[in-house]
């Protein structure tokens, strides 16, 4: 269990997913707050329930993304391979 404490609102989460410009906080798979368009991210800190610092969960690559990236590895595949 997480904290992430954003300015002055804190929300408990099981994960938090950073990207360029977003956090998103997830508790048992659902979304349960979005802090978008976020610029300078030195307001927002995620914390153990403990207190101790941890860290955000990597950015999932949306469908689309995972996809382009597929097709660009069978490319290359069948272009080394013939």
């Amino acid at each position: 269990m997480y904290i992430l404490s954003a300015y002055v609102e804190a929300t408990e989460c099981d994960k938090a997913v950073k990207g360029a410009d977003y956090i998103h906080c997830y508790q048992d798979g659902k979304v349960i707050a979005k802090f978008n368009g976020i610029t300078d991210f030195s307001g927002y800190a995620l914390i153990n329930v403990d207190g101790s610092p941890a860290e955000f969960s990597a950015s999932e690559l949306d469908e689309i993304t995972q996809l382009q990236f597929a097709i660009a590895e069978l490319y290359e595949e069948v272009l080394a391979n013939g």
